[in-house]
């Protein structure tokens, strides 16, 4: 299956999508973050934040835009909100 087709099962409630693009894309995600932060502990905190918002938001994927750019959208945002708070306190 595809992201797309993936994400959608997901928004009907397949958890086992949501697996299947988890396991697909949590390197890349994760290797992202790290790249950044250069932080293995403040990395996996936005990681897990990442896919919390995914699933919070799920409902607000639109079928016509592709999944992946779709999720690093979600997860470049949760990126910067982290580095906005960490450097207010």
């Amino acid at each position: 299956m595809t992201d797309e087709e993936l994400i959608l099962a997901y928004i009907g409630g397949d958890m086992a999508a949501f697996e299947v693009l988890y396991e697909r894309h949590k390197k890349r995600v994760f290797g992202y973050l790290m790249a950044r932060l250069k932080d293995h502990g403040e990395s996996e905190d936005v990681f897990q934040a990442v896919f919390t918002k995914l699933h919070s938001k799920r409902h607000q994927y639109r079928q016509d835009i592709p999944f992946l750019p779709w999720l690093f959208t979600l997860v470049r945002n949760t990126l910067i909100d982290h580095v906005r708070k960490r450097d207010v306190y």
